[in-house]
């Protein structure tokens, strides 16, 4: 029977996608998971309960989405760009809408993997993009006024994320 290769003969694992964690964001993040409160009440949403099923590194893209807007309504600069000034409500429609979460979070991993240049950040960012191109299409055959509004949610998001044109 042959001995397993020495430790450092090994293959590495890849590293996780680049969050840009620091210990003020995990600690925000943990807090959240703990208390189940949403930790930007500015953006005055209704709906925060379909967070609490999120993974930790989901959680951490929709924090760092939800970090600039609050940054950027903190300098009075909401109306810098339309997806900051509209961000509330994309994630008011995420409830009841795994398709605009998915979107929301590619959006955001899309965001870190530019601002990181990580490789691992942009293969999650096709991961959930992919996830929410699929719910999309899913609602879009049954289009009906129940749906529409998260349909347009996640057709903006998922074309601000498109490069290829």
């Amino acid at each position: 029977m042959d001995a397993p290769p020495p430790l450092d003969d090994m293959p590495k694992m890849p590293p996780g996608p680049n969050l840009l964690w620091t210990p003020n964001v995990e600690a925000e993040i943990d807090n959240w998971i703990r208390t189940g409160i949403y930790p930007f009440p500015e953006l005055g949403l209704h709906f925060v309960d379909q967070f609490n099923s999120l993974s930790k590194i989901d959680r951490r893209l929709v924090h760092h989405i939800s970090t600039i807007y609050r940054d950027l309504q903190h300098k009075g600069m909401l109306s810098c760009t339309a997806w900051v000034d509209k961000l509330p409500i994309f994630l008011d429609l995420t409830a009841g809408n795994d398709f605009v979460m998915s979107a929301i979070l590619a959006f955001s991993a899309t965001n870190l993997a530019a601002e990181t240049k990580s490789v691992e950040t942009r293969n999650l960012a096709y991961h959930h993009r992919g996830i929410a191109l699929n719910g999309l299409h899913v609602a879009i055959g049954n289009f009906s006024n129940v749906n529409s509004d998260p349909i347009l949610a996640a057709s903006i998001l998922l074309s601000w994320q498109a490069s290829d044109w």
